[in-house]
């Protein structure tokens, strides 16, 4: 066998190097599904966002609602925020961090939500991450943890 004419020594340094190898794969791995994650709830916001805008540009104002967790929000009609009518601006079908929130006035909104990775251009510049608020015109806005 080939690992026949090595030394002891010389094969548990192979094989931790190994080990190593396999750890910082996983390690990447779960660093680029954490950055995915931020990409995707960014683009969920945003998509909420637009709904609402879309909403205003109809009505002249927001569906009102007071500061819910995003967990309650089903979706958004032409009658408001879970009610149900004929024309759905938004569904709610995706997850999101378990801390988002979102408040809804006459003129205004806030959609708030964390982020887990640093992001220089959203103004998220510590490794840590940061929270983001989305609010009226979908304006984002983000600050370091």
């Amino acid at each position: 066998m080939i690992l026949d004419r090595y030394s002891l020594q010389t094969k548990v340094i192979f094989i931790l190097l190994i080990i190593l190898a396999i750890i910082g794969i996983v390690i990447i791995s779960n660093y680029n599904n954490s950055r995915s994650r931020d990409v995707q709830t960014v683009a969920n916001a945003r998509l909420l966002a637009g709904a609402l805008e879309k909403y205003y540009s109809l009505y002249r104002s927001y569906p009102e609602i007071d500061k819910i967790a995003i967990d309650k929000l089903k979706y958004i009609s032409d009658q408001g925020v879970n009610e149900s009518g004929t024309a759905v601006f938004y569904t709610n079908n995706v997850v999101w961090p378990e801390d988002t929130t979102l408040a809804i006035q006459n003129d205004d909104y806030q959609l708030d939500f964390s982020v887990n990775n640093s992001w220089p251009a959203w103004g998220v510049t510590k490794f840590q991450g940061g929270r983001c608020r989305i609010l009226k015109e979908a304006t984002l806005y983000c600050v370091d943890l």
